[in-house]
């Protein structure tokens, strides 16, 4: 990872979206050629809202053929920001089924959890709560998530757990995830 990429995620991780922006800008300027500030562009701006330009840049940049499974998931996350912006109802629905799948292929191909998670919760909020108990079971035997050591994969079991509606070992390891917060 570049320095300009640290940066943009350490500005991310403090809120501040528009400096991880122009960290991007900048560093691009420069002839940084990294997929990760592209990355770290498109996630500030999704996170500020501004979808339609998250989305332009994403596939300006192509980040969806990324060897990276986070940086080809937020075309995902892309989908399902798209999704909430509709009104209730069954376009809704697809919109977020459509997300889900996009999660899903990432999470398939990669065996990575945070795609696999993001596709779990999606396809219960989609109406497919057989498809996300299902993901959420497969992320909860692997060993990262079973047994976390970060804050990011207990709070990925808490989810899953929340998905299966065990609100006891959900909390249980919301704790855990309480004991991994660190400066993010």
């Amino acid at each position: 990872m570049t320095s300009a990429a640290e940066k943009a995620r350490a500005a991310i991780s403090r809120g501040d979206l528009i400096g991880a922006f122009d960290e991007g800008v900048s560093a691009i300027a420069q002839g940084d050629d990294s997929t990760a500030i592209r990355y770290s562009q498109v996630l500030a701006l999704a996170r500020m809202g501004d979808t339609d330009r998250a989305a332009q840049l994403f596939a300006t940049y192509g980040l969806s053929t990324s060897q990276d499974p986070h940086e080809q998931a937020i075309g995902a996350r892309i989908l399902k920001d798209r999704a909430l912006e509709l009104p209730a109802g069954e376009a809704r629905k697809q919109a977020l089924a459509t997300a889900a799948d996009a999660y899903d292929a990432i999470y398939v191909d990669s065996g990575d959890s945070y795609p696999g998670i993001n596709a779990a919760s999606l396809a219960v909020l989609a109406g497919q709560a057989e498809r996300g108990s299902r993901i959420a079971r497969d992320l909860l035997a692997l060993p990262q998530v079973s047994e976390p050591a970060d804050f990011f994969m207990a709070a990925t079991r808490a989810e899953a757990e929340l998905l299966l509606k065990d609100a006891d070992a959900c909390a249980a390891s919301l704790a855990l995830a309480a004991d991994f917060v660190g400066e993010d």
